[in-house]
């Protein structure tokens, strides 16, 4: 039985809604086939772009040891081995599980592909410091900023789980160090004494690029123990935080400015640049080994 021949009308529509998505190769045969078997044409092509990978259906790309992907918005975090610069042991050499959380509570766990942990950020209720649990390791805690609920946001953090670059490697928005309690990091203290607070803490130190600020908060809650914005001779992001920050030469050059800086004030609110410096942050010159003050305690 010969073929049905197609009115120009009905050609004309199957071509416009047809074409962007099958190709003009494709649509020449298929005004060669009758209405029932266009349908069954169609049908196919949707069952094998649905079969094809989430992943790659939203343009993620596998990820390398310097590139994280979030598509998104997402958080995706990634291990990378130029942040072990940092004393410490190992305690991830791949990513199998990990677990955003804010306090105590979980808010989203990843999707892991190709190495890199992605966090649904539709999850988040608030914007701010969230903290992420790798490989179900409590006491290894890695810190995050997140300052927008609608933009991906990647990061990065060496195999100790101490050292973490959020934004990019090359020019990271935050750098943060973590002083825990699985690396045997001295807990925090109070300022008064020097002696562990209670309940028991461990500290983080987080430095932005702009503006050139430190925070030291306590990990796990966020809590803020102390600060510093910037605008010295020095930059935070190498003399704060690295592997050439000022614990490295501070027995060096630094009494210049800093005159009395292992003199303790008697109050926390009269320690500066010149007073007692070595207060601000820690307890005293011996650095984070002394532990991370508490000025309320």
């Amino acid at each position: 039985m010969p073929e049905r021949a197609e009115p120009a009308a009905r050609r004309a529509r199957l071509t416009a809604i047809h074409g962007r998505i099958i190709g003009p190769e494709v649509l020449f045969q298929m005004r060669r086939l009758d209405v029932g078997k266009i349908v069954v044409l169609l049908a196919v092509t949707l069952v094998v772009v649905c079969a094809v990978p989430n992943p790659i259906r939203r343009g993620k790309l596998v990820p390398t040891s310097t590139t994280a992907w979030a598509a998104g918005p997402a958080l995706s975090l990634a291990l990378n081995t130029s942040l072990d610069n940092i004393p410490g042991t190992v305690k991830a050499t791949s990513i199998t599980k990990a677990e955003l959380l804010k306090g105590t509570k979980v808010v989203s766990t990843a999707t892991i592909a190709g190495g890199v942990a992605s966090f649904d950020l539709s999850t988040c209720t608030a914007t701010g410091d969230y903290f992420i649990r790798v490989n179900g390791d409590a006491n290894d805690l890695v810190p995050t900023r997140i300052k927008s609920l609608t933009a991906s946001l990647n990061q990065f953090v060496g195999r100790k789980l101490r050292r973490t670059y959020i934004g990019s490697l090359t020019a990271p928005a935050y750098k943060a160090d973590t002083f825990s309690k699985g690396q045997a990091q001295h807990g925090v203290v109070g300022y008064s004494n020097g002696a562990a607070v209670g309940p028991a803490a461990q500290c983080y130190a987080i430095v932005s690029k702009s503006p050139a600020k430190v925070e030291m908060r306590v990990l796990g809650s966020g809590a803020l123990l102390t600060s510093y914005t910037g605008g010295g001779e020095h930059s935070f992001q190498t003399w704060v935080i690295g592997p050439t920050n000022h614990g490295t030469s501070a027995s060096s050059g630094c009494t210049g400015c800093h005159s009395k800086m292992s003199t303790k004030p008697a109050t926390y609110a009269s320690c500066g640049v010149s007073n007692g410096w070595c207060y601000k942050c820690h307890y005293g010159a011996a650095g984070s080994s002394a532990g991370f003050v508490n000025p309320t305690k």
